[in-house]
């Protein structure tokens, strides 16, 4: 055999065997890392780690440059820099946010309230529900003192008067607003109150007019035809077991 066969032969096979060692390092399947197998002596000084997720400890120095790009946030989202220099426009709100400028005009909708909330409203005419109250407030079922008061217009003897304390109050105070001059001379008024309930009372008006000379004065109940136009009755219900 030529000398230049065998050198071609041997340099033939140097090369098969470069390539078949190359193939096994390539095709090798990668060796799966196993639980705790890399530690902190793995990770660069700034790597994000779940340690540093749980406890909020990531800084800008563990975020790789360029991570969270300016293109990856909205134009109106509210960032730490818009909250520090009080930067935050009306397009970064919600359409039916309460800001300052509402408060100050009045200018809440009910767009802008939330459908359990407490409004002006249900205030005036008492329809505030359960659900609207938190678990522990205070409440008028859970006052054993009950108290209630008010003022009764068009008031004329007879009338019943709507207390709504829930219970028979165990006093009923009535006192009247009252002109003291009428045509038959100096008057008082008085105020009797009747057959009370759990939510009403009636009320008796008499009349107390000067009585002649030497005479004491004379208690007159309205229905007996004295003249005295319809009344505003104070009164004071109260409940105390």
């Amino acid at each position: 055999m030529k000398e230049t066969q065998i050198t071609a032969i041997a340099i033939g096979a140097v090369v098969l065997s470069v390539i078949a060692i190359a193939s096994a390092v390539v095709l090798k399947p990668a060796a799966a890392v196993g639980a705790g197998a890399v530690g902190t002596n793995e990770l660069a000084d700034n790597s994000v780690t779940s340690d540093k997720i749980v406890d909020g400890t990531i800084r800008i120095e563990d975020i790789a440059e360029g991570v969270i790009a300016e293109l990856t946030i909205p134009d109106n989202s509210i960032t730490s820099a818009m909250i520090k220099d009080e930067n935050i426009g009306t397009i970064d709100l919600a359409d039916n946010c309460i800001t300052s400028e509402k408060i100050m005009d009045e200018n809440i909708t009910a767009a802008d309230i939330a459908t359990g909330a407490v409004t002006t409203t249900e205030i005036l005419d008492g329809t505030i529900a359960t659900q609207d109250i938190a678990n522990n407030a205070v409440t008028y079922d859970k006052m054993t003192i009950k108290i209630k008061c008010g003022l009764a217009t068009n008031v004329v003897h007879g009338s019943t008067i709507n207390h709504n304390l829930g219970v028979v109050p165990t006093s009923v105070v009535a006192t009247p607003v009252y002109d003291s001059v009428i045509e038959v001379g100096k008057a008082l008024l008085h105020v009797n109150i009747n057959n009370v309930t759990a939510n009403t009372f009636d009320v008796a008006l008499w009349v107390e007019v000067e009585g002649g000379l030497h005479l004491p004065p004379v208690l007159l109940d309205k229905v007996d035809g004295v003249f005295w136009p319809p009344e505003s009755i104070y009164w004071v219900a109260i409940y105390s077991p």
